[in-house]
């Protein structure tokens, strides 16, 4: 029951939100303001605040288990990539510094995998080719992200090498004890 109150009530912020945008848009425009400053206005609104909903509704999934999980690394370079939003996180795993890791999904459809990367290939990741254990391969910055199988499971490798590629690949085939994220 605190699931489903929770999750209207969710419902009902994001739509208060929504209309209430075209209500503040329509209300700078009757007050005569300046029109580059309602741009500006705008620009913040879908650049910083659109983000800071999804957060909120983010945390809310994760605290309080409506649906999936959607749970990520939030330190290191696992924190640089955008979060998958499909499937169930089964494990994220990262070394000491957070300089690489992994992060197993299961149940991710494949229009949403290809979503993903589109949206990787669209922050300035580009496939590329390096002698590892994971086939799939995108860099940007010196950073790479593969994609593999994992039983299964779509295993996300990440890593500033293909050396730590293999490395968080190898830990998550052999199920290692590390750190957490």
């Amino acid at each position: 029951m605190v699931k489903k109150s929770l999750c209207f009530a969710l419902a009902a912020l994001l739509a208060l939100l929504m209309c209430s945008c075209s209500f503040i848009d329509s209300a700078m425009e009757e007050a005569g303001l300046d029109p580059d400053l309602r741009e500006k206005i705008n620009t913040a609104w879908d650049e910083v605040a659109k983000d800071g909903i999804k957060t909120v509704i983010d945390d809310a999934w994760r605290e309080y288990g409506l649906g999936r999980s959607l749970e990520w690394p939030d330190k290191g370079n696992g924190a640089l990539l955008p979060k998958l939003r499909d499937g169930k996180t089964e494990f994220a795993y990262r070394s000491k510094d957070g300089s690489y890791g992994c992060i197993c999904v299961s149940g991710v459809s494949k229009s949403k995998l290809a979503e993903y990367k589109e949206n990787l290939m669209g922050l300035g990741f580009a496939e590329t080719v390096a002698a590892c254990s994971v086939s799939e391969l995108y860099s940007c910055d010196g950073l790479i992200v593969g994609f593999t199988d994992l039983d299964g499971d779509l295993l996300i490798c990440y890593g500033n090498s293909a050396e730590e590629i293999d490395a968080a690949h190898s830990a998550a085939k052999n199920g290692e004890d590390a750190a957490v994220s």
